[in-house]
């Protein structure tokens, strides 16, 4: 135990002195009843001698205010219990709500556990502190900052659901941001420590990990794909057993919504087991599950659903590269027409072109000549060295950027919507990403000035950037449940409507050729429907999986090697360095005494009234 502010004790010498005075000078006298006060009118008036300094009689309430004095300055003085927690006047809490915190522990799924521990941080951090929450999960999100409701702060932690995967380096980031702002605070992060951290990353306040879980067993669907061939298709899954043993389980496939398959598998700890299973070309969907438990459930259910994509439309222009209508030509699904075809084209390659205006659709831009409202171009690069960003992009895919050699590049500089991929002499190379509705493509090098079209990586690239700005791009594993699904719609559209897995149909809006799914809490095949403008009609599926395949390997880790102000690199574990202040209880007994001394003092009164209404309760009563 421990005082946080024990100047406030020296105030006894200046409160308690006053109280003792006060009773040594007090004037004492006997009550006594007399028949009138006619007589003692003129003896009221003259001076009574009194001795100024009487002897310190035992008085009840001479005790009770001076209990009161010293109990409002041992408050004062705030005294506390060094807990495992937060010291600080600015709590930061970083709250991990991924699927994995969905794994049962013993006492409760891990999420429970979090919530627990959250809301004991955000009772001790409000005690003359304020709380920001950070959510990671589904998606980073920021409930409530620099608050003290503790109402709506522990109503925004009960709200959590396990979603999406835990990636800590967007909301670390934003953490340190706020806390180099406001002084006097601390991080707190609440996880199992299956997280993403970010590289080389020091913390500029004191950061605390508090872990959670204990248990590591778990058999997870970690792949699940429906491959077409021929002359039928092949369901592909891929089972990993996390744990320390050897697991044997039943694997069912389900096809269209009805049992085709149920065989038993022994998977060894720690290893891979692939089953694969020829199917008819008529199925459309399937979904693998696996009988009996672990710590994880989520793990053990998968959808897939078959690629039933129409052909993708796709123009360049000026059309005259003599590698991009070739390797476009062997892609699967895709359809090359005039740039000045009656119905737009879903996908436009500007090769060193910029038109005025530009084109309707999705747009990839190679070595753009000049600047566009999307970015900049400020020169040339010469012999620039391409290094690929470390973060996943769907476009890098199986794609050896580093090993490409270029001539010269166009210096880009482009605006907040885009993701710099790749980058050459410090500045980008490939960039990605969307604005208005629009996705956007930039490869800032001409093929004809590189060897790109001679290297293997050059199809994959193509292919990778035509599947990701397709139009009813659909199938395979699908996406991850809680992340909206981003839908592209082919210009021909006029309305589309999705049937969520509970079976509930509602219209889509579609806005500059894209439409949104926001809820897709709920895994499973989401089905679409679109109603082209010649009246004909195309139906596609996507799986929404519970789990990300990352989110499977549930043991927990006891600490975060996060580098922080007390001490860069080292690795953050709970620490027992928190201060539970204890002075709310100490009020409410002031209360108490102060409550009990106004009944001393009128105790007279009070049984005066006690007896009146006793009285009037007899004299109410029937007889």
């Amino acid at each position: 135990m421990g005082l946080l502010a024990p100047a406030a004790l020296l105030a006894a010498v200046v409160v308690l002195p006053p109280i003792i005075a006060l009773y040594m000078l007090r004037m004492r006298r006997r009550e006594q009843r007399i028949s009138s006060t006619f007589l003692w009118r003129d003896l009221a008036r003259e001076p009574v001698a009194q001795t100024p300094w009487q002897r310190l009689r035992q008085q009840p309430l001479l005790w009770l205010q001076l209990a009161v004095a010293l109990l409002l300055l041992f408050a004062l003085a705030r005294p506390y219990l060094a807990v495992p927690g937060v010291a600080s006047a600015h709590l930061i809490l970083v709250l991990d709500h991924s699927a994995s915190m969905a794994v049962a522990e013993a006492e409760g799924t891990r999420l429970a556990l979090a919530q627990r521990q959250a809301r004991e941080l955000v009772d001790q951090g409000l005690v003359g502190g304020r709380v920001t929450l950070i959510t990671i999960g589904d998606a980073l999100r920021i409930p409530l900052t620099d608050s003290s409701d503790r109402r709506a702060l522990r109503a925004a932690i009960d709200a959590l659901q396990p979603l999406g995967g835990s990636d800590l380096r967007q909301a670390l980031s934003v953490a340190a941001a706020l806390a180099a702002r406001a002084r006097g605070s601390e991080i707190a992060i609440i996880s199992d420590g299956n997280v993403r951290l970010p590289e080389a990353f020091v913390a500029p306040v004191t950061t605390q990990f508090f872990p959670v879980g204990t248990r590591g067993d778990n058999v997870a669907i970690t792949t699940l794909a429906l491959d077409p061939g021929a002359t039928g298709q092949q369901a592909y899954i891929q089972l990993q057993n996390h744990g320390p043993q050897a697991v044997e389980r039943r694997l069912e496939l389900w096809c269209d919504g009805r049992l085709t398959r149920a065989i038993d598998v022994t998977i060894a700890a720690g290893a891979e087991h692939v089953e694969r299973f020829e199917l008819d070309l008529t199925v459309a969907t399937i979904e693998a599950r696996l009988v009996g438990g672990d710590a994880l459930a989520l793990d053990d259910r998968a959808w897939a659903s078959a690629r039933l994509r129409g052909a993708t439309r796709v123009a360049v222009l000026p059309g005259t590269d003599p590698y991009l209508p070739t390797a476009l030509g062997l892609l699967d699904g895709v359809e090359l027409v005039a740039p000045d075809a009656p119905v737009p084209a879903d996908i436009t390659i500007l090769d060193g072109v910029v038109p005025d205006p530009l084109p309707a659709g999705h747009l990839v831009f190679i070595a753009p000549p000049r600047a566009t409202e999307w970015f900049s171009v400020t020169g040339t690069l010469e012999f620039p060295v391409i290094r690929t960003s470390v973060e996943p992009s769907p476009l890098l895919q199986y794609v050896a950027l580093g090993e490409v050699s270029v001539l010269r590049a166009v210096r880009i500089v482009p605006g907040a919507w885009a993701q710099v991929l790749a980058t050459g002499s410090g500045a980008p190379l490939l960039l990605d990403g969307e604005s208005a509705g629009r996705r956007i493509v930039v490869l800032a090098f001409a093929l004809a000035d590189s060897d790109l079209p001679l290297q293997v990586a050059f199809p994959v690239l193509l292919a990778n950037i035509i599947n990701a700005l397709a139009p009813d791009a659909a199938g395979g594993a699908g996406a991850v449940s809680g992340a909206p699904l981003r839908i592209p719609v082919r210009s021909d559209v006029v309305s589309l409507e999705v049937t969520a897995p509970d079976g509930t149909t509602r219209p889509l809006r579609i806005d500059a050729g894209v439409a949104l799914v926001d809820d897709t809490r709920t895994p499973g095949i989401y089905r679409f429907a679109a109603q082209r403008r010649d009246g004909t009609r195309d139906a596609w599926s996507i799986a929404v999986n519970a789990v990300d395949p990352g989110e499977s390997q549930v043991a927990p880790r006891p600490t975060l090697p996060i580098g922080h102000v007390n001490g860069p690199g080292r690795a953050i574990g709970r620490e027992v360095d928190g201060r539970a202040e204890w002075w709310p209880p100490l009020a409410a007994l002031v209360l108490v005494l102060v409550l009990l001394e106004w009944a001393v003092a009128y105790r007279a009164a009070l049984a005066g009234w006690w007896a009146a209404l006793r009285d009037g309760m007899r004299a109410w009563r029937p007889r």
